[in-house]
């Protein structure tokens, strides 16, 4: 299986500039640190979305299945499948869209088989838990934020009796909780 995204989400509009300045006590005409801060804005947004398990705003991706079976996992929080093709030895096949079906978000079902002599599956899809920055839950926001100025005040990694050591759970962790998908 490969799998590669087409169009990434916006992931700096979730929390905006001036707001994780603010969180960190940068003050807003202070330029000098706005390209860190943009960096440890996007890597807390995708580590954000990776204890979730889910994306938070919308991002298509392509997914190829190279043993196409009755069931395809796709991401979770699908919103639509733009498009299903097969491939054979000699062609590529758009399949209509009563050849298959969205199931619990998260997988692809064929109605029945994939063309005769499929190689591979092709699924475009879209996919995201919330519609646009301003459906994302405080909480999740207020996580970034709080990686962001984390990342910020400790430019370097944590240390504990000379070893590397992995911010703690605690509170801030708990804030994603109720939006993780544990499929």
């Amino acid at each position: 299986m490969q799998e590669k995204l087409i169009t990434p989400q916006a992931a700096a509009d979730i929390v905006p500039l001036a707001q994780i300045k603010q969180q960190c006590r940068v003050d807003a005409d202070i330029t000098d640190d706005d390209a860190l801060l943009t960096s440890y804005t996007l890597a807390a947004v995708e580590a954000c979305q990776h204890k979730m398990g889910r994306p938070i705003l919308p991002q298509t991706w392509e997914r190829e299945f190279d043993d196409p079976a009755l069931q395809l996992p796709l991401r979770c929080d699908v919103t639509s499948v733009v498009k299903v093709t097969a491939v054979t030895g000699s062609a590529e096949i758009d399949l209509a869209a009563q050849s298959w079906r969205l199931a619990k978000g998260c997988k692809l079902v064929a109605m029945g088989i994939w063309p005769y002599g499929s190689l591979l599956v092709r699924v475009r899809f879209a996919c995201g838990a919330w519609p646009d920055a301003a459906g994302v839950p405080e909480p999740i926001k207020l996580w970034i934020m709080q990686r962001v100025a984390t990342a910020y005040a400790n430019r370097e990694a944590l240390a504990e009796d000379g070893r590397l050591i992995e911010l703690p759970r605690d509170f801030v962790d708990g804030l994603l909780d109720p939006y993780r998908s544990y499929r």
